[in-house]
């Protein structure tokens, strides 16, 4: 993990500020489903695919711009094998166990929102993908009044985040064979 790892809380709280009506999970779930429909990591336009579910107010996209660019920075390089390990970006474990679940299920909705701008679920041919694209769609349903701070509910909420994060990356790494390099011809 990277020492300048984005904080939930504090885009949580720029994003209120801004009275923008997404969440900081929400965002980084958007998009690494931009990623995983085919969105090369070197893509100049990566602001402009998020602006389009965001807003469109100038002000407001230039408050979130120092962000947005850590966020896709931290994102591309856990894609492109550059760090240790691919975080979720969710509220700490410190947090309700309802708040982490809650953030969890935003990840999700807005990984689909994200996939499904470019793409189809219907594209993805390998099986395995097909059923991580949904599982993580069920768990953008998930029904938060049968969750509580019992411990097993805290040990099956770590399996689902794992669950997110090994799918998402399944879905990108799948998604991403499937692109064919252009021929060249000689």
């Amino acid at each position: 993990m990277t020492q300048n790892r984005l904080d939930y809380n504090a885009l949580q709280a720029l994003l209120m500020r801004q009275k923008l009506s997404i969440t900081a999970a929400e965002l980084q779930g958007m998009a690494m489903g931009l990623y995983a429909a085919g969105l090369p990591l070197d893509a100049k336009d990566w602001k402009q695919q998020l602006f389009a579910f965001i807003s469109n107010e100038p002000a407001q996209l230039a408050a979130l711009d120092e962000q947005l660019t850590e966020l896709q920075k931290q994102l591309v390089a856990a894609l492109a094998g550059e760090q240790d390990a691919f975080e979720l970006l969710l509220p700490t474990d410190d947090e309700f166990i309802i708040e982490r679940a809650e953030a969890l299920t935003y990840w999700c909705q807005g990984f689909n929102l994200g996939f499904q701008s470019l793409s189809s679920p219907r594209a993805i041919v390998e099986e395995n993908a097909k059923e991580a694209f949904e599982d993580l769609d069920a768990i953008s349903h998930l029904d938060l009044d049968s969750i509580s701070e019992e411990l097993d509910d805290e040990k099956d909420l770590f399996s689902l985040i794992e669950h997110v994060k090994v799918s998402s990356l399944l879905i990108f790494y799948t998604q991403a064979a499937q692109v064919k390099p252009t021929e060249t011809l000689h």
